[in-house]
């Protein structure tokens, strides 16, 4: 059984305490187990992956030795990255841009983000339509209030959920429309 060794102090010749190293030396082959774990969980985008690697205080340049040899063995693939995130927020009702500007932050090529999101063969208009349905708790007819007033407030408020859910302005409208509550 492993026990955690306190520091020690020895007597040398020269009086002094001397701490005891029990780490044991990192090398490429623990870096790469490492790597291969949080992989095996899901996929990673290469700067998330090397963050994580250096918050465990492995050195900058095995971690950057093991991730081009993941990425040359096709381990780690910020493409297949890319499509797996897309097709995960999409699932969870977000839109186009949103998911486009999460991407960015996760410093993804232009290239890559928009061949995900090209080929995640979403139905915008639906997910919009659908993110209202679940977010609002409301059939395919709203009971919009009487008071014009009220009926613009409510509108505007489900405007700017589909926005802040990174929704298009065309499809925003499209949403509204089969809810019934755009204003006229």
């Amino acid at each position: 059984m492993w026990r955690k060794r306190s520091k020690q102090t020895s007597s040398d010749d020269d009086g002094g305490s001397a701490e005891a190293e029990d780490a044991p030396a990192v090398t490429a082959s623990i870096v790469r187990d490492k790597a291969m774990f949080l992989l095996a969980g899901r996929e990673h985008g290469k700067l998330e992956l090397k963050q994580k690697l250096i918050l465990r205080e492995y050195p900058l340049a095995l971690i950057d030795s093991v991730l081009e040899e993941l990425q040359e063995r096709g381990l780690q693939c910020d493409a297949r990255f890319a499509e797996s995130y897309t097709r995960m927020r999409v699932n969870r009702g977000y839109g186009a841009n949103k998911i486009r500007a999460d991407l960015l932050a996760k410093k993804l090529t232009r290239d890559i983000i928009e061949n995900a999101i090209a080929e995640n063969d979403a139905d915008w208009d639906e997910n919009a339509h659908a993110a209202l349905l679940k977010k609002f708790a409301i059939a395919d007819e709203v009971a919009m209030p009487d008071d014009y007033k009220k009926k613009a407030a409510y509108t505007a408020k489900m405007m700017r959920y589909l926005q802040t859910r990174g929704y298009a302005s065309q499809q925003i409208s499209e949403a509204l429309k089969r809810v019934r509550c755009q204003t006229d």
